[in-house]
Parts: C-alpha cells; sequence; structure tokens
C-alpha cells in the first residue's frame, strides 16, 4: 500500500489532517510518499514530519515538484550541486515538474537540458524526473510483493490445516448426531443429572462447599432478608443464640434444606401466638349458640374458641409458611447450577484420564515398563 502525504506551505497547521496522515502512515507494511514543493531545505516540512511514524526514513519516500523553477534559481553549478548534495541517502528523494500526462517527457527533458547545461552531479540522474520515480515505485512495490508471499502461503498453509481439522471435526460431529445416539446421551446426561441430585440431597462434597455453599446470612441476603410477621415487620434475632445448627457453615443440598427447616421450627416456638379476646369468642359463637339454641351452650362456646384459635394461627403461621416455601425453592433451584459445575469437573476429569491413558499406553519411556516387567528375569 503506498499513502502519499501532501503538504502546503506548512504542514502543521491543519491538526485534524495530520492526525490522519499519521494514522494512515503508521502501518510499518505501507511505502510513505511524501509530496511538496523544491524549495531551499530549511523551508521544507515533509522530511520533519515523516520522521513522527518513520525516523530512519526506511520506508518513505521523498517527492519535490516544481523543480524547473527552482534550478533556474540558483547561480552555478556549486550552487546547484551543493543544493542536491544536502537531499539525503541516494534513491530516498526525487526532483519532478508536474503537468499533464502528455506533456511530462517534454517537461523531464526540459529538466535534464537546463540541468547539463548547468553541469549538475551525474550521481542524481536517477532522482530526477518522473520515470525514475515510477521506476523507483514498481522495484520497491515488486520487492515488498517477493518478500510478502512467503508470509502468505504460510498463512494459507496453515489456514487450510486449520479448516481441514475443523472439517473432520464437524463430520464427527455430524456422524454422531444418530437419533439413537442422542437418545443415548440424553439418557446418560438425565441420570447423571438425578444422581447428582440426589447426592446433594443425602450429602457429598464434590459440589465444592467452600464455592458453591452457602451460610444462613449469605441464604438470607439472597433471598430478600430476615423473616417477616403478619404485619411485615422483620423478626430480627441471633442465629447463635438461638442455636440454629450450622448458621455459620457453608451448606448446600439436603444439608441447607434442613438447616432452613431447624430455623423455621426454633422460629415457630419461639413466636408467640395473640391473645383471643372474649369478643372475638362471642363474635364467633353468634347469637343463637350463645342462648343455647339448638344445642348445648359449653358445645357452642368450644366450638368458637377451636375457630379463633385456627384463624389466629393461620395469621401468625401462613407468611412464615410462604416464606419457608420460597426459600425451599431458592434452596432446590441453586441445586441445578451446583450439578451443572459437578458434570462439567467430571467431563473434564474424564477427558484428562484419557489423554493419561492415550499418553502412557504405548509402554516404554512413557508407558511404564515394558511387558516383561521391571529387573528382567533372573
Amino acid at each position: 500500500t503506498t499513502t502519499t502525504a501532501a503538504a502546503a506551505a506548512a504542514a502543521g497547521d491543519d491538526k485534524d489532517a495530520d492526525a490522519t496522515v499519521l494514522a494512515l502512515c503508521k502501518p510499518a507494511h505501507r511505502i510513505v510518499v511524501c509530496v511538496e514543493q523544491a524549495r531551499e531545505w530549511e523551508q521544507c516540512d515533509m522530511l520533519r514530519f515523516a520522521r513522527q511514524f518513520d525516523p530512519k526514513s526506511d520506508r518513505s519516500l521523498f517527492v519535490y515538484t516544481r523543480f524547473h523553477e527552482l534550478v533556474r534559481s540558483f547561480q552555478g553549478t556549486r550552487e546547484l550541486n551543493s543544493y542536491l548534495t544536502k537531499a539525503g541517502p541516494e534513491g530516498k528523494f526525487f526532483f519532478v515538474t508536474l503537468g499533464d500526462a502528455a506533456r511530462l517527457a517534454a517537461l523531464h527533458d526540459a529538466d535534464m537540458e537546463l540541468l547539463e547545461q548547468m553541469q549538475y552531479d551525474l550521481r542524481y540522474e536517477r532522482s530526477v524526473g518522473a520515470p525514475g520515480l515510477r521506476r523507483y515505485l514498481i522495484n520497491v512495490t515488486f520487492r515488498k510483493y517477493q518478500e510478502i508471499v512467503p508470509e502468505i502461503l504460510k498463512s494459507l498453509r496453515t489456514f487450510k490445516h486449520n479448516s481441514d481439522d475443523n472439517f473432520r471435526r464437524i463430520q464427527i460431529q455430524i456422524g454422531s448426531m444418530d437419533s439413537y445416539k442422542l437418545r443415548a446421551v440424553a439418557n446418560t446426561y438425565v441420570m447423571d443429572f438425578l444422581q447428582s441430585i440426589e447426592k446433594l440431597a443425602i450429602g457429598t462434597l464434590e459440589g465444592n462447599p467452600a464455592q458453591n455453599g452457602q451460610t444462613l446470612d449469605e441464604e438470607k441476603r439472597a433471598q430478600g432478608g430476615e423473616w417477616l410477621d403478619a404485619n411485615y415487620r422483620p423478626i430480627r434475632f441471633s442465629a447463635a443464640d438461638w442455636g440454629i445448627a450450622g448458621w455459620d457453615s457453608k451448606l448446600y443440598g439436603g444439608q441447607q434444606i434442613e438447616r432452613l427447616l431447624n430455623e423455621f421450627h426454633t422460629l415457630v416456638r419461639r413466636i408467640d401466638m395473640p391473645a383471643a379476646s372474649v369478643d372475638d369468642v362471642a363474635t364467633a359463637g353468634g347469637p343463637f349458640r350463645l342462648h343455647g339454641t339448638g344445642g348445648g351452650a359449653g358445645a357452642n362456646l368450644a366450638w368458637a374458641a377451636s375457630d379463633v384459635a385456627q384463624k389466629a394461627a393461620q395469621r401468625s403461621f401462613r407468611p412464615l409458611i410462604e416464606q419457608l416455601f420460597a426459600r425451599a425453592v431458592y434452596i432446590m433451584e441453586r441445586q441445578v447450577g451446583i450439578v451443572d459445575k459437578m458434570l462439567d469437573t467430571k467431563r473434564k476429569m474424564g477427558a484428562r484420564k484419557a489423554g493419561q491413558r492415550a499418553f502412557s499406553g504405548g509402554g516404554g519411556v512413557f508407558g511404564g515398563p515394558p511387558a516383561g516387567g521391571i529387573g528382567g528375569g533372573g
């Protein structure tokens, strides 16, 4: 890729344009052609500008236009050759006089005629005119092309190798997508999943309690906080003081359910039932029952007291039971993620063991002792 950086009187006037040019010139694979009007070297800007992205001028080319006008301003051969000597390394700069395509050859001939009249240094003959610039760009581009071809071939071979591997892997996957094989895989996964759920319910360390377990405080924070009474006021208590089993242990599965039930049982035993008033009992018994109509007054009052107690128990315990149910559902849902991690770990261990068996199955140096055993015969 060839990038042309053109500058007017000053290359640094337009900061946005400079930023764009720098962004285009920074890639190391690009040949940068810097173009500006030929004038005294102290007034030229492109060489200083190019050092921002190409300090050694390894890939920069400098083209100075309107060269004919500059040559006519020199007083003699010494001044001309002194100017050419200060241009820089040979082959990195060109002096041209540009015009219409039809006039390029004539303009080049005019430049060369003027230079010959002033007896210029013939070492710079190839640096004068558009033909020399064209030859240089063709040669550099072709050399870059030759340098990059081996890398391209290497990349293509690597890409082809990777594509062939992916194709074979996809073919194997497609071949394994038989309905019977898929059913067998699904059945195996379901059985492994159910067995893992059973292990969590009974008790197992495969789920990594330190990572996936929860203390009682962590469980409450994840599920909304403290217990709430019938009036939706938080019931605050110290699990350690109340003797909740495993309150500071990281648990999951059946052990976490057991801790939840222990907490609920302790909480229910410590909650006071609201006292029933005589008015509640009288209202529950009704007017006829209070006067003994249709049956014994004592029996009616006992029925009314039982009804009042039932309603009070519902008001006190139903919110707690609903919270108990929500916490239990949360604990059971957590087991799905834990089982996924357990099965993933199991698959990785199986793959690792299979790789170790393949590595050690050849015998000899890596495969253990040969068939004759250790120590040979006696």
